[in-house]
């Protein structure tokens, strides 16, 4: 296991100039063992802090997470469309379990969220719910500019959410 000071050590010069961090979500992406030691939630911790060096201080990058197909070309392993019977209801559905604590942590954490109840007592949330933005691979080859500037913005009001940014 790294210690922490190794881990920042690779990491700081890659993250400190970038603005926007892109996780890639796959079937795969949690090795089964302690997240601390693992790659992926420090870079997304180191990329959403604040850091001074030499006069200069980095701001939280934007995040954006992209959903990759798995094998049979579906998302359905961490996202897919869910209707409740009888009703106009229709929202997507999002295995957050199969994330890292700090991706999880990011979602759903708006100050002030709009949220309605549906019949099956599932909360349905609307607008820029989560920190950060989350698109499936098809969308985002579409038009990876489009889905990197919706990140930005919401980069840009960060104090309407409440980040986690420790692993």
């Amino acid at each position: 296991m790294f210690s922490r000071d190794e881990i920042w050590n690779k990491l700081k010069d890659r993250i400190f100039d970038s603005s926007v961090t892109i996780v890639l979500i796959s079937p795969n992406m949690k090795e089964n063992r302690v997240e601390k030691s693992q790659w992926i939630p420090w870079e997304i911790s180191f990329s959403l802090k604040e850091t001074t060096r030499n006069d200069r201080t980095s701001h939280s990058n934007a995040l954006l997470a992209v959903v990759l197909p798995d094998r049979n070309n579906s998302y359905s392993y961490f996202m897919y469309d869910r209707n409740c019977s009888g009703t106009t209801c229709h929202c997507t559905h999002y295995e957050t379990q199969k994330l890292f604590t700090i991706l999880r942590e990011n979602m759903f954490n708006a100050v002030n969220p709009i949220i309605n109840f549906c019949e099956n007592s599932s909360n349905i949330y609307y607008g820029d719910h989560s920190y950060f933005e989350i698109i499936d691979w098809d969308s985002f080859c579409y038009n990876p500019e489009f889905f990197i500037e919706r990140a930005i913005q919401k980069q840009k009001k960060i104090s309407e959410f409440i980040p986690s940014k420790e692993v």
